[in-house]
């Protein structure tokens, strides 16, 4: 999850046409893969905050987002926290 996860290459590995691994994911899980490899990695980073004192930028990156405030960004839509304030123990 620490890199790009492009969609030719998951359908590659479940043997399938692009746009029918697509539907079929989407099916199977609910929602796209996309959104998917974005929860794993919001879900990672939110471990590291918690175990590590890494810094941000540096859980950001290993956990595949382009930079910091991306993952600030999306972790405050996800968790209505910033990673910040969950790493101080805001509401947890």
């Amino acid at each position: 999850l620490d890199g790009p996860v492009p969609l030719d290459c998951l359908a590659r590995q479940a043997q399938m046409p692009v746009l029918r691994f697509l539907r079929s994911f989407t099916a199977a899980t609910g929602c796209t893969p996309h959104a998917y490899v974005t929860e794993r990695r919001l879900v990672r980073a939110r471990q590291l905050l918690r175990k590590h004192d890494a810094s941000i930028a540096h859980i950001a990156l290993d956990c595949g987002f382009a930079h910091q405030s991306h993952l600030g960004e999306l972790f405050k839509q996800r968790f209505g926290l910033s990673p910040l304030q969950y790493r101080q123990g805001e509401k947890w």
